[in-house]
């Protein structure tokens, strides 16, 4: 269960990122500082959560699976928010 946690805590903390810079785009300064704390957050949990265990080859795993579907998602979001015409 706790593989599957870092997964998604990462893939969370990842696509957070990426809609708080979408965000700055948009020249609002609240958004993107509420999702900078959560996304840091994010961080903190799953990188101490991951280090903790250190020794379990699949928490890295999982750990770096997150970072690639966090990815995945926001270049997913990233498009549909382009052709919706939400973009400057």
């Amino acid at each position: 269960m706790d593989i599957l946690n870092i997964f998604i805590l990462r893939t969370l903390g990842i696509y957070v990122g990426s809609i708080r810079i979408m965000w700055l785009h948009k020249n609002n300064i609240w958004v993107p500082g509420a999702l900078g704390f959560i996304e840091q957050i994010l961080f903190i949990v799953t990188t101490a959560w991951v280090i903790m265990d250190f020794k379990n080859i699949y928490a890295s795993l999982s750990y770096a699976a997150g970072f690639s579907m966090g990815t995945l998602l926001s270049m997913l979001t990233a498009r549909r928010m382009q052709w919706n015409g939400m973009q400057k």
